[in-house]
């Protein structure tokens, strides 16, 4: 028993490990893709890139485990019908608790892991993405800058008409409210991109600023020959900005849930969101092994069946992902989403049950 067990659990975490990898490296490149284009066109360093790029994993690895490991379940079945391997454990004796106790122990193990990423990686990596994309914002804001286009970096909006081969702008338009109470539109036929100390700035020549002081509602104007404007943000803006509750661990959730019904319906999606998907690492592969398992056996399985089990179990998933994000309008539907988490654990006990008698 001990032997078959062991065997049982390295075909299961072999067959996981190689679909995950599989399907995150494909979602994982597609999305690197966006990225990849400001180290080819933009001049952002490679090292930055691969921080970004890094940081993606906890949350792919979040929301792709329970469909890798279901995979991985209903290939591993498919793989001991096909050889002739489930036949001969049922007729050493071994039932359909002792059959499936492996898919029970991986599934624990995987999902143990999962809820540690959901509880805290996933949150610290997510803050430290937003903290890299403020960076890129500051560090490469110039580089970043489109002709033609109105690029918007929070409250600040940079138009460029044309740049030219010796990096000069023509027509340049900038719409600044990062300082509360005022709105600065500043306007130039020429300028030029140069980097300090502080940051990247614009030296505009021969043009207009107009600041609006939104409290009063004066405004002011002022013709410059030369005018120095900073792009970058201040550190502190990004340093210490509020963060939002994917960015928080499950204690700082609990810790700083918010009294305001409206927020606090958002911190309640997460928090349900962060505890009961990892859950589907363990329910649903249990179910469809039972299914798989119990079924009688035939000379050909058709692959039909297990594309049917593989479709049922999705869509408690995307139910769950329905009642999540239905939070949001009202907090009974969190009863929903714990009913079709605990609905495949159910079913499988019963299914279970019924296989033994």
């Amino acid at each position: 028993m001990h032997t078959l067990n062991r065997y049982a659990v390295r075909s299961l975490f072999s067959a996981f490990i190689v679909i995950t990898t599989i399907i995150s490296g494909i979602v994982w490149l597609s999305q690197s893709m966006r990225i990849l284009d400001l180290i080819v066109t933009r001049g952002i360093g490679f090292i930055d890139f691969l921080k970004v790029a890094t940081l993606m994993l906890p949350s792919l690895l979040f929301f792709l485990m329970p469909i890798t490991y279901l995979l991985a379940v209903i290939y591993t079945i498919y793989k001991i019908r096909q050889d002739r391997e489930l036949v001969i454990l049922k007729s050493i004796g071994l039932s359909n608790r002792n059959i499936i106790t492996p898919v029970f122990t991986v599934g624990a193990v995987i999902t143990l892991f999962n809820l540690f990423n959901s509880i805290y990686l996933m949150p610290i990596s997510h803050a430290k993405f937003k903290d890299m994309n403020d960076y890129f914002q500051n560090e490469y804001a110039t580089l970043l800058l489109q002709e033609k286009t109105f690029n918007t970096q929070g409250k600040l909006t940079v138009y460029l008409d044309s740049k030219n081969k010796d990096g000069s702008l023509n027509g340049v338009f900038i719409s600044d409210a990062r300082e509360d109470g005022k709105q600065r539109i500043i306007s130039a036929p020429h300028g030029n991109i140069r980097s300090t100390k502080a940051g990247p700035v614009f030296e505009l020549s021969r043009g207009i600023q107009q600041e609006t002081n939104t409290t009063t509602n004066k405004i002011s104007m002022l013709a410059f020959d030369k005018y120095t404007f900073n792009i970058k943000k201040s550190r502190t803006s990004y340093a210490n900005r509020a963060r939002s509750p994917v960015e928080l661990t499950v204690p700082e959730i609990i810790k700083y849930m918010p009294s305001n019904l409206s927020d606090k319906k958002n911190y309640y999606a997460t928090l349900n969101q962060r505890i009961t998907w990892p859950l589907f690492i363990l329910s649903l592969p249990l179910l469809a092994s039972i299914i798989l398992v119990s079924a009688k056996y035939q000379r050909r399985y058709k692959m039909i069946q297990y594309a049917k089990c593989f479709v049922m179990c999705s869509s408690f998933m995307i139910l769950s992902m329905l009642s999540i994000s239905m939070i949001n309008s009202g907090l009974w539907w969190m009863a929903i989403l714990y009913t079709v988490v605990a609905s495949p654990f159910v079913i499988s006990y019963s299914l279970l049950q019924r296989s033994m008698d």
